[in-house]
């Protein structure tokens, strides 16, 4: 482990903790079920960019836990994504990075019931 994610669980944001193969293969399933839901055509053009922000999502939590670690931070979206790129490669820590700019966004629009907006940092720009 790297000294950034040794800090977080120093600090109490992640915890050490074994992940059995079928929590990793569950979240695994949802994020292809998530990935499937945005492909929809069916469904509006905000629903697509909430379930494949969840798609991804739920594949960092698959990432992390395949670490045997757990996220327990009140922004666990943020830090989920943040850890699953300090323990993938470079092209998904660039994208997990990327995504961490939509978050709020996406929750912002489906609670606010807001018109969607461009934003340049949003991984799900193709949407």
């Amino acid at each position: 482990m790297t000294d950034r994610i040794q800090n977080l669980v120093d600090a109490g944001r992640l915890s050490r903790e074994p992940a059995p193969d079928g929590e990793i293969a569950g979240l695994w399933a949802n994020a292809v079920q998530a990935f499937h839901d945005a492909s929809a055509g069916s469904i509006s053009a905000n629903g697509r960019l909430v379930r494949a922000y969840d798609a991804g999502r739920i594949a960092a939590a698959a990432i992390v836990r395949s670490r045997d670690l757990r996220v327990r931070a009140a922004n666990h979206h943020e830090l989920t994504l943040a850890v699953a790129g300090l323990v993938s490669g470079a092209d998904l820590a660039i994208a997990f990075h990327e995504m961490d700019g939509c978050g709020g966004y996406v929750q912002t629009w489906s609670t606010a019931g807001r018109r969607a907006r461009p934003m340049p940092t949003c991984g799900a720009r193709s949407m």
